[in-house]
């Protein structure tokens, strides 16, 4: 149960910083145009 709660947690995690890099990259290419 733990485990599973810890896995479900980091993957969150994960897209968290995925959409941040995303977001950031969109942010810097607009300040760049």
């Amino acid at each position: 149960m733990i485990i599973e709660l810890e896995k479900t947690y980091r993957d969150q995690l994960n897209i968290r910083v995925f959409f941040r890099h995303i977001f950031w990259n969109i942010n810097r290419l607009g300040l760049l145009n």
